[in-house]
């Protein structure tokens, strides 16, 4: 879902309403919310996470959304269940 890399969060709706698969991995094992949180689109975070992302999935560099939201500074701003 390039779109949550790009922060097209309209687009983003359009496809979760579409039945888009929100836990798909690109080839670097991403999946959207990974993509929203390395490219800073909190909205786009804040939605996925709403429709029941995962925040703690591992991409093929070991790194997980919240290590990219962490390191962007956007934990304040996208606040992420207390379990993750």
């Amino acid at each position: 879902m390039k779109s949550a890399d790009r922060g097209h969060l309209t687009i983003v709706q359009r496809l979760v309403d579409a039945e888009a698969d929100i836990h798909a991995r690109d080839q670097r094992r991403t999946t959207p919310f990974g993509l929203a949180a390395r490219g800073g689109h909190h909205d786009i975070m804040q939605f996925l996470l709403r429709q029941g992302a995962d925040p703690t999935a591992i991409d093929i560099g070991d790194c997980s959304p919240l290590s990219w939201a962490r390191g962007r500074g956007l934990l304040r701003e996208c606040p992420v269940p207390a379990w993750a």
